[in-house]
């Protein structure tokens, strides 16, 4: 057990690392080409998303008892959608206090 416990922690000090080495490269890309580092940045959150989103419904299966397991799995999918609800206005709000332009009114003033 205690081989099992440090292998764990060795393998999640890894994936933390790849994941802060996969950062900064994306940090420097987007300096150097934002076009190209936003789009390399969606390519990556999509993939963490995929890989991560079927091990939580998993792990909610495994933990929760059978009787219940729906309304689990019920709570879960309602809190994620509340995180994107609630992640996309909180980004707005900074990102209007930060000054960034709302991409409608940056379409609205292109000439045409």
């Amino acid at each position: 057990p205690i081989l099992v416990r440090a292998n764990a922690c060795v393998n999640a000090t890894l994936v933390l690392l790849v994941a802060f080495s996969v950062l900064r490269a994306l940090l420097f890309v987007i300096q150097a080409d934002p076009t190209l580092g936003f789009a390399l940045g969606s390519i990556f959150l999509g993939l963490g998303t995929s890989l991560m989103y079927t091990n939580n419904l998993a792990a909610i299966c495994d933990h929760s008892d059978p009787s219940w397991r729906s309304s689990a799995l019920g709570a879960y999918r309602f809190l994620r959608d509340m995180g994107y609800t609630v992640g996309t206005l909180v980004t707005g709000v900074i990102a209007a206090w930060v000054g960034i332009p709302s991409s409608s009114r940056r379409v609205r003033a292109q000439p045409s």
